[in-house]
């Protein structure tokens, strides 16, 4: 990450402390399904743009902030795979991570406003997963603004 030309963009610690394993895969599911709606429907001779906006912000952030996520992800899945119920992870990511997750949880609520409008397969995300996601990108939001991080406080399934 850099803020200029050859100048670093500090990192800060993001804490996610008890993330729901289960609840976690899937609301990785829903949006995966999403995905591939969108891409289809970007391909459509009528395309929405909402899917289109979408489809680019996850693009970004993938090659924005993949790097650094990479080890907590590999613990996570490697959780996933042991069976466990719940995981802490730290995520170091730029500040800048903080307004992206914000954009990205912006555009989900929006793919979920346009998902009940029955146009697609993919439902809307239900409420367990809207909860979830919300306070998983809030974390990010909230910590990289300098406030302290919050377990996970709902349900583990």
């Amino acid at each position: 990450m850099t803020t200029g030309p050859g100048v670093p963009e500090e990192l800060v610690p993001v804490e996610l402390k008890r993330v729901p394993l289960r609840l976690y895969e899937r609301a990785a599911q829903h949006q995966a399904e999403l995905m591939r709606e969108f891409s289809l429907i970007t391909l459509s001779e009528h395309p929405s743009a909402l899917p289109g906006r979408l489809l680019r912000l996850i693009e970004d952030l993938q090659d924005r902030f993949g790097e650094v996520s990479a080890g907590p992800d590999a613990e996570r899945d490697a959780a996933v795979a042991e069976g466990r119920a719940s995981i802490d992870l730290v995520y170091a990511v730029p500040r800048s991570a903080g307004p992206a997750s914000r954009e990205l949880l912006e555009l989900l609520h929006e793919a979920d406003v346009y998902c009940s409008g029955d146009r697609l397969m993919t439902l809307p995300s239900p409420p367990d997963q809207v909860a979830f996601v919300g306070w998983y990108l809030g974390e990010f939001v909230r910590q990289t603004n300098g406030e302290p991080a919050r377990p996970w406080g709902g349900s583990l399934d």
